[in-house]
């Protein structure tokens, strides 16, 4: 029982309840996805990096135009840099891209928890965490396929390991940064 005293412990179990949350929420409240058209360029743009592509051909020329996609000499590219669907690209190996929701909530809070407490204590980066799981807001945009949570975590990865590496003199996680 002590070691659910400690902050860390604490922001563990909060990032994982958080991951299950997320992981529920996208498929009980979202099945069929969003009306948002760039869940579906997010994931084609997934899919397609799983098979090693980077350029859609259509099936049939001319008349055939997927959405947010941009004509060049090698064929159809997404408007929309690869990193947040090659995160999303991760769950499908892993049993589904729904897994990879669940992840990046996991992370995002664990970011949270981590720039909160190089900023200020340990003890406030699970009370940072515990606010994030709370809100509605994250709750809903981690448990769709869209760019803020995905971007988000990788800016709380940077914040925390900037925050780390100015605290330390840490190089490692200055280069991380």
């Amino acid at each position: 029982m002590n070691r659910l005293r400690r902050p860390g412990t604490q922001a563990a179990v909060v990032a994982i309840l958080g991951g299950f949350v997320v992981f529920a929420i996208a498929h009980l409240v979202f099945p069929y996805h969003t009306s948002n058209h760039d869940e579906a360029v997010y994931l084609q743009q997934a899919a397609m990096l799983l098979d090693g592509q980077l350029f859609l051909q259509p099936p049939v020329d001319g008349p055939f135009r997927p959405w947010f996609f941009v004509e060049s000499a090698q064929g159809m590219y997404a408007k929309y840099t690869p990193v947040t669907a090659a995160l999303f690209a991760i769950g499908k190996p892993l049993g589904g891209y729904r897994v990879a929701l669940a992840l990046i909530a996991a992370g995002t809070l664990t970011g949270t928890y981590h720039t909160v407490r190089e900023a200020f204590d340990a003890r406030t980066g699970v009370v940072a965490s515990v606010l994030m799981l709370a809100s509605p807001l994250f709750l809903v945009d981690a448990s769709v396929f869209l760019s803020y949570v995905p971007t988000m975590g990788l800016n709380l990865t940077f914040a925390a390991a900037y925050l780390h590496a100015d605290r330390t003199g840490s190089r490692r996680t200055a280069a991380l940064a």
